[in-house]
């Protein structure tokens, strides 16, 4: 949600990568506008307010899992202090080396993201990679850190700096054509050019997938048809019908004739004299 009035627009040129690199440009800003956006039924909508799907969460039991070793001179794997963790402690990672830790997951494959968190034992900032393979090609589409979107580089996973005692929760997520079966940890060993040797302790927590809760069928909403009954029919009698005047041809009986003396008969003059 928004908070407060927006009064300013930034926009930063080339001044955002976060290197110390130079670079020049030439680049046109023009058709500035402010909209809204409304929903069908006339209302504005406001930022944020769309519906997010159902996540489902499936903690991984780490005791249950086994970690490979790429290079058992840099790394050693042993269990964490706290319950469900792993710790790492590492000596002369060379920077470059892309030397890691991994772990094959099955489940990986039923699911669409991968989620830890990661603890900085150390007294050194440490560069982490994380990747999630699926036949031994990278196939992270997304990642965040600390439920914030980061960008991912070409041809690498989710690359996070941890402050030293810092932490980190990392989340990718993955997709591709082939199944998901793997997931890397490159720590301190994944940065092009860097030839120093690095140490470190890092601790590895609450490993959990996740994926989108399927609708299950009788969830969504479907109209039911109409029972017997349910609906409003006009019994017999309920109706007003119109009934047949007595006599009439509509009822079936024939018209009664006139009997003497019931109508009026105009006498005429002859036969009055004739009775007198």
């Amino acid at each position: 949600a928004v908070r407060g009035a927006v009064t300013t627009l930034n926009v930063f040129l080339d001044s955002a990568r976060g290197n110390g690199n130079t670079y020049s440009g030439s680049v046109t800003l023009s058709e500035m506008m402010f909209f809204t956006v409304e929903t069908s039924s006339g209302e504005e909508e406001q930022p944020g307010e769309e519906e997010q799907p159902e996540i489902v969460e499936t903690v991984l039991d780490i005791e249950e899992l086994t970690f490979n070793n790429s290079e058992a001179n840099y790394y050693t794997v042993s269990p964490g202090a706290e319950a469900n963790s792993i710790n790492v402690t590492y000596a002369e990672a060379v920077g470059n080396s892309y030397a890691n830790v991994s772990a094959n997951i099955a489940a990986l494959a039923q699911n669409s993201a991968f989620s830890v968190k990661v603890v900085n034992n150390g007294e050194a900032e440490v560069t982490l990679r994380l990747d999630v393979m699926a036949a031994g090609s990278l196939c992270v589409t997304s990642a965040k850190v600390n439920g914030k979107a980061i960008e991912l580089n070409a041809n690498e996973g989710a690359v996070v700096k941890i402050a030293a005692k810092g932490e980190a929760v990392i989340e990718v997520a993955y997709g591709g054509d082939g199944a998901a079966e793997q997931v890397l940890f490159m720590i301190d060993s994944c940065v092009w050019g860097d030839e120093t040797a690095h140490s470190g302790n890092v601790t590895f927590s609450e490993m959990k997938l996740l994926a989108e809760k399927a609708e299950q069928p009788g969830e969504g909403e479907t109209e039911q048809p109409e029972q017997p009954g349910e609906g409003e029919t006009e019994q017999p009698g309920e109706g007003e019908t119109e009934q047949p005047e007595q006599g009439s041809e509509e009822a079936g009986q024939p018209e009664q004739s006139e009997q003497p003396g019931e109508g009026e008969t105009e006498q005429s003059e002859a036969d009055a004299g004739a009775a007198a």
